[in-house]
């Protein structure tokens, strides 16, 4: 396998693994229960109950979505300039005298 990425099978470039998108959803998941149990237990403490719950859960939520919009754009990104690197034509032979 070279330094670009490619396999050694056909010089295909892989793209970004199935791994990296499910822990893009563990994160949201993660994001939406870290929002969800600290606006329970700023709830608990104020006695606001459950408006700072649903804060949390929607403020959660925004979070791990923009994570994850983040991650899916920087893999196209990457996939995209990997592809336009392997279909560009080779670089001129230089003159020599």
């Amino acid at each position: 396998m070279g330094r670009d990425g490619a396999s050694a099978k056909g010089g295909r470039v892989k793209g970004t693994s199935p791994a990296a998108f499910a822990g893009a959803g563990f994160e949201l998941a993660g994001c939406i229960l870290l929002g969800l149990f600290a606006g329970q237990w700023v709830d608990k403490r104020l006695g606001t109950a459950p408006w700072l719950l649903i804060l949390g859960v929607f403020a959660g939520a925004s979070a791990g979505f923009f994570n994850m919009y983040r991650i899916l754009t920087t893999a196209e990104r990457r996939t995209k300039s990997h592809d336009d690197a392997r279909t560009s034509p080779p670089p001129p032979p230089s003159q020599q005298s």
